[in-house]
C-alpha cells in the first residue's frame, strides 16, 4: 500500500476511567487501539479490527466512524491522546452496530457547538436513512444513539478548523444509508462500509445495499474525490483513503477494490444469463484470483453472503450495466 508504508504508528494503552456511561454488550476485545498519524491533524484510530478517523484542530474535533459499542470507552481513550480540543462532531458512516455503535459513547465524551440547554454532547452527523433502521432495532441497541442532525441531500458540508468536510451520500451500497467523508484541505477520504481491504463487502440487501451501488459509489470517490499522486509512478503522495478495514490506502488500492467489483459482478451475471441457480453459482469459480484475498478473513460464510447477495441483486432486475 502506498499510502501506509510511511505513517507514523503508535501503540495506545487506554485505561478504564473515562469517565464515559458504561455501555451493557460484549465485552472489550482487550486490544489496545492502534493510532496512525495519517497528516499532521488528522488520525487513523483502529479498535477491533474497526477503522476510526479523527481530524482535530484548535476549534474542536471531528470522529469519522467509531467501531462497536463495546469498544467506545477504548476509542474515547485513545482520541483524548491525539485532540487538541473537545470532540464537536460525530459523523456515523453507516447504521451497522459493528461499524457505528459507539457512536453515542464518542458524542457524550465531547461538547456540543451549540449554545443552548438541549444539547450538551457533540453532534451526530448521519445519512437520514439510519434513523428508522436505529428504531426498528428493541432496546438499548437501537436507543443509544440517535443522529440530531440527519441529512436528507446528497452532500451535507461544513466547516471546522479551517478546512471544508464534505460528508456525502453512497446510496444503495453497503446499505442505503452510507456516507464517505473528505477532508478538504487534509486530503484524506474516509470511505466507510463500503471499502475494505480484508473481505469482500456485506451487501446489507435487507436495508437498500446493491452490487451496482457499491461500484458506483466506489467509482464516485475514484472520479470526483481521490487524487492521484504525480508522476503516477511514484508510490508516495495523493490522497489517502481509509477503508473500513485494513491499513490506510490511496487510489491505486481503491481502483483495485473496483475492478475486483466489476469483475465478479460480470461473472455472476454470465452464469445468471446461462440460467445457473444460486446454488451453481456459490459452487462455481466466480471468485477465482479474489477469494484467498477478500474471503479469508471471513471465512466460507460471509463470502457465500457476498455472492447470494450479488445473484439475488442482478437475477431480480435490479439496475442492469
Amino acid at each position: 500500500m502506498g499510502a501506509s508504508r510511511f505513517l507514523t504508528t503508535l501503540a495506545v494503552a487506554c485505561c478504564g476511567c473515562l469517565g464515559v456511561p458504561a455501555h451493557a454488550a460484549a465485552p472489550p476485545s482487550g486490544d489496545a487501539p492502534l493510532v496512525v498519524q495519517l497528516r499532521p491533524d488528522v488520525f487513523m484510530i483502529t479498535v477491533a479490527g474497526i477503522n476510526s478517523v479523527v481530524q482535530t484542530g484548535p476549534e474542536g474535533t471531528i470522529v469519522v466512524g467509531t467501531g462497536p459499542a463495546r469498544e467506545g470507552e477504548a476509542l474515547v481513550a485513545a482520541i483524548r491522546t491525539v485532540a487538541q480540543a473537545p470532540i464537536h462532531f460525530v459523523i456515523a458512516t453507516s447504521a451497522d452496530e459493528a461499524v457505528s455503535g459507539g457512536t453515542g459513547i464518542v458524542a457524550r465524551a465531547g461538547e456540543s457547538l451549540l449554545n443552548n440547554s438541549t444539547q450538551k454532547s457533540a453532534t451526530i452527523v448521519a445519512r437520514a436513512e439510519v434513523v428508522p433502521v436505529l428504531l426498528g432495532r428493541a432496546g438499548s441497541e437501537g436507543s443509544d444513539w440517535f443522529p440530531n442532525d440527519a441529512f436528507g441531500r446528497s452532500q451535507y458540508n461544513f466547516w471546522l478548523n479551517g478546512q471544508g468536510i464534505a460528508v456525502m451520500w453512497q446510496p444503495a451500497a453497503h446499505s442505503d444509508g452510507d456516507v464517505a467523508v473528505r477532508f478538504w484541505r487534509s486530503d484524506v477520504v474516509v470511505a466507510g462500509a463500503i471499502f475494505d481491504l480484508t473481505r469482500f463487502p456485506v451487501i446489507d440487501t435487507a436495508h437498500g445495499g446493491t452490487i451496482d451501488g457499491e461500484i458506483d459509489a466506489i467509482n464516485r470517490l475514484l472520479n470526483s474525490q481521490v487524487i492521484s499522486p504525480v508522476p503516477l509512478v511514484t508510490s508516495e503522495g495523493g490522497t489517502i483513503v481509509v477503508p473500513i478495514r485494513g491499513p490506510a490506502a490511496d487510489q491505486w488500492d481503491l481502483l483495485t477494490y473496483r475492478d475486483m467489483l466489476q469483475d465478479v459482478r460480470r461473472r455472476v451475471q454470465e452464469q445468471i444469463a446461462q440460467r445457473r441457480t444460486l446454488e451453481q453459482v456459490l459452487q462455481s469459480d466466480v471468485l477465482t484470483g479474489y477469494a484467498r484475498r477478500f474471503g479469508t478473513d471471513t471465512g466460507d460464510r460471509a463470502t457465500r453472503q457476498f455472492v447470494t447477495a450479488v445473484y439475488q441483486g442482478l437475477a431480480g432486475g435490479k439496475k442492469q450495466r
